[in-house]
């Protein structure tokens, strides 16, 4: 299964199992810019195992990161672009040009082969909306179901949530007491 994990610019941090992030342009009310399809794959030569983590900042500086967990997996989103291009983070950082403020993407395996590593294959296509529309984060957490029920609490959200991931690796490496 396929994690997506996004950070809002005030630092909450919300799961895949806790939003429902656009898939299609209608879900944000763009137009199709290009019908051709652009691929590219980041490659993984250090990762040698799941999950792939692949890690970008949108127009609306909201940070996503998308796990591939095993070799099935597939996930589309939309997502605003900056100036036409992103930028992926994992074991290397790359680039992908699109036409447009608003981009398609599917995230799925691809396999090593005689001459490249596993990686994350990408297929983009992009859209088109207002720039005040592409740029708007709440417009973007609302669409998701993702908005912060109070945003002022947000970095004592952030501290709660490292606290979960560190008590969940405690218990997971050891006994853990009852809650």
């Amino acid at each position: 299964m396929v994690r997506h994990l996004i950070t809002s610019p005030d630092g909450v941090v919300s799961d895949s199992r806790e939003h429902s992030w656009p898939e299609t342009f209608g879900d944000v009310a763009a137009q199709v810019q290009n019908e051709r399809s652009v691929w590219d794959t980041c490659r993984f030569a250090k990762t040698r195992a799941f999950p792939l983590a692949l890690t970008f900042t949108d127009a609306a500086n909201i940070r996503h990161k998308i796990l591939i967990e095993q070799t099935e997996d597939r996930y589309t989103m939309i997502f605003a672009v900056k100036h036409g291009e992103v930028f992926w983070h994992g074991d290397e950082v790359d680039r992908t040009k699109l036409y447009g403020n608003v981009a398609q993407v599917t995230f799925s395996y691809q396999p090593k082969n005689l001459l490249h590593s596993h990686g994350i294959r990408l297929k983009s296509r992009s859209g088109l909306l207002s720039e005040r529309e592409a740029a708007n984060t709440e417009r973007w957490l609302d669409l998701a179901g993702a908005t912060p029920k109070v945003s002022h609490q947000g970095q004592l959200a952030t501290v709660a949530s490292w606290c979960r991931r560190i008590a969940s690796r405690l218990c997971a490496s050891g006994p853990c007491f009852p809650t």
